[in-house]
């Protein structure tokens, strides 16, 4: 047999497609196939890494994400679906006239959690939708400290999709008062004038 020269070999070597990469998640269904989705909204601070189940009239935490205004960290607990792969959509909405108030949506997979249902990982804040409500340009609604619509829908990549809404309280919750501060202002309306002074903006952003 003739041998190849060692350059010529390590081309051969080097050519051809990129090899595929393999998805590290096992997209399994979790639950009863014979049952529809069932999802419950949780919220997090983004500070401890806990999930909070969100009941009609709750106050869900307002916190100030990296890239500015006020968020709530929101996804969803949810069982009879399969877990990579899944599309999280998260909504304020007005609850006089359903108009929406705030967007955020993301792709992720989920894990199994002690109880059965699936769940975000409580430890990566960019597993859950950052629904931002201010800075607010209403000049007729606050948006802080009033019920609020909070809607959350999930859909795997098999089709499955559940949603479910929560009248909530989007509550500025910085344990910082400066913070708590900027939140109230950025989130109650805007004043006649139509021109907002948020006094910390300036300390908060050197």
């Amino acid at each position: 047999m003739r041998l190849l020269p060692p350059l010529l070999l390590i081309g051969v070597i080097g050519c051809g497609p990129p090899p595929t990469m393999m998805s590290s998640c096992d997209d399994t269904f979790t639950g009863d196939a014979a049952q529809p989705p069932e999802a419950m909204i949780v919220v997090t601070d983004g500070v401890s890494p806990t999930l909070v189940d969100v009941v009609a009239g709750a106050e869900v935490p307002l916190m100030r994400p990296p890239q500015g205004g006020q968020v709530t960290y929101a996804a969803v607990r949810v069982r009879n679906m399969n877990r990579c792969g899944v599309s999280i959509r998260g909504r304020f909405r007005d609850p006089m006239n359903n108009a929406e108030l705030g967007f955020d949506g993301r792709t992720i997979d989920l894990v199994v959690g002690s109880d059965g249902w699936l769940r975000p990982d409580a430890l990566q804040l960019s597993e859950f939708t950052n629904v931002a409500l201010c800075p607010n340009y209403s000049t007729t609604r606050d948006n802080q400290g009033l019920t609020t619509n909070l809607e959350l829908t999930a859909t795997d990549k098999k089709g499955h999709t559940v949603t479910v809404t929560q009248p909530v309280v989007p509550t500025c919750a910085s344990a910082d008062a400066t913070e708590r501060a900027l939140c109230v202002c950025e989130c109650n309306k805007l004043p006649a004038s139509m021109v907002r002074s948020c006094a910390a903006d300036a300390d908060m952003s050197m």
